[in-house]
């Protein structure tokens, strides 16, 4: 208890004569003071404890034990006067004190609309960085994509085409279109070597061209061996030749021809076709004789 009072006091006495201004500042510290001079001055010290036996040997003296009543009368009448010194000046203070209690809240308000304020310019600032400085970064990932788009669809078209030109090979092999066929496999392949490079999956359809290209040729060369024999050649000459009109040889050769000289293979068939005419003139003189 002696400790708080102390405490209390020392503000009285020292906070007092701080915050005053000028000298009725002064003349109020000055009276604060009088009013409390008869309480010793170890009692606003900032370390003033009751419980420390020097401390209350100031109140008690060793060996007089006669005088612990009055001491502790002494100590009631000290807190009795700085508790009304303490009532006195919040009650001539409470004008003043009320008046901070207002000041303290318009401030709390003024600091409160400053914080909304801060806030709507961040929010604010962080919509001008979205439409001014983010957007416009994005309009070249904008325009790189939309390119790399075009350029995806274009391939894609590219592979939709070779793919259906697949079929059609087919068919114009069946109708004997030879020359349509080799043209549709060269446009493919073309493709393949140049917008279509690189694409993987594509590598099936290259070698079943390359295939059906071997095809064709082997096809090409036999017929052509049917064609000119009048025969075919894998079967042996018949026993009866038969005799083909030139509109029909002209329907079947055409195409044959066109189809090697597309594929610049043509002196191999006739080579064959050669060697086959050959084998078979070489026994009609011992036939003559």
């Amino acid at each position: 208890g002696g400790g708080g009072g102390g405490g209390e006091g020392e503000a009285l006495s020292n906070g007092h004569g701080g915050g005053a201004a000028g000298n009725g500042g002064r003349a109020i510290a000055a009276d604060v003071t009088e009013r409390l001079g008869a309480v010793p001055q170890v009692v606003f010290e900032e370390r003033f404890d009751l419980t420390d036996p020097s401390t209350f040997a100031v109140f008690s003296p060793e060996g007089a034990p006669h005088a612990t009543l009055v001491t502790i009368e002494r100590m009631t009448n000290y807190l009795d006067q700085v508790e009304i010194t303490l009532l006195g000046e919040v009650s001539s203070r409470a004008e003043g004190f009320f008046e901070a209690l207002v000041s303290y809240d318009r401030l709390g308000a003024e600091v409160e609309a400053g914080v909304r304020q801060l806030a709507a310019m961040r929010e604010r600032l962080r919509d001008l960085e979205t439409n001014l400085v983010h957007q416009p970064l994005h309009l070249p990932r904008l325009v790189r994509r939309r390119s790399n788009t075009v350029a995806l669809d274009e391939k894609l078209r590219l592979l939709l085409a070779v793919v259906q030109t697949q079929p059609t090979i087919h068919q114009l092999l069946a109708a004997g279109d030879f020359p349509g066929a080799l043209e549709l496999i060269a446009s493919s392949q073309s493709l393949l070597a140049s917008e279509l490079s690189g694409v993987s999956s594509l590598a099936g359809i290259a070698t079943g061209l390359e295939e059906t290209k071997a095809v064709i040729e082997r096809t090409m060369a036999h017929e052509l061996m049917e064609v000119a024999l009048g025969y075919d050649p894998s079967q042996g000459p018949p026993a009866m030749p038969v005799e083909a009109l030139s509109s029909e040889l002209d329907v079947r050769l055409v195409p044959l021809a066109e189809g090697m000289l597309a594929l610049r293979t043509l002196h191999t068939p006739l080579r064959l076709l050669s060697d086959a005419l050959r084998k078979e003139l070489k026994p009609l003189p011992k036939r003559s004789l």
